[in-house]
């Protein structure tokens, strides 16, 4: 954002209307943190391993999505939540409904504490194994 030095540890900041990641020294960051309103939101820095998440075989598959891992935000801009995935191209937006999504989240209230646009939920479902976690910055 501005032309301080970072360090290698850094933060980031979003542009939640456009999905662009920036790094940002941390006196740009501290001055989105807490915002609402502002065209750049302070990306947290947690990560939380969600052992006992729910997702059943068939809310997952409701959601067709044709490919792990999965990520899940809520898009304030687009007003709902947005899937993403990999692709040869980059990240790739599921353009499905999501209509099980807010069963899904009744079942972890933990996704309601998410922040908006800079939190997503990792999903990761291979063969049996079933690795959940939430990223936070």
């Amino acid at each position: 954002m501005c032309s301080a030095e970072l360090a290698a540890e850094h933060s980031h900041l979003v542009e939640p209307a456009s999905r662009q990641l920036i790094c940002a020294c941390e006196a740009c960051a501290i001055l989105f943190s807490g915002q609402t309103n502002t065209k750049y939101k302070r990306v947290p820095r947690r990560a939380l391993a969600l052992p006992d998440f729910q997702l059943t075989d068939g809310q997952w598959d409701s959601l067709m999505i044709p490919i792990q891992p999965a990520f899940f935000f809520q898009s304030t801009p687009d007003n709902r939540v947005v899937a993403l995935y990999p692709s040869p191209a980059g990240a790739t937006e599921s353009l499905l409904a999501l209509d099980s999504w807010n069963e899904i989240v009744e079942d972890n209230p933990v996704l309601q504490e998410m922040e908006s646009d800079v939190e997503a939920l990792l999903v990761k479902r291979v063969g049996g194994a079933r690795s959940i976690n939430s990223t936070r910055g």
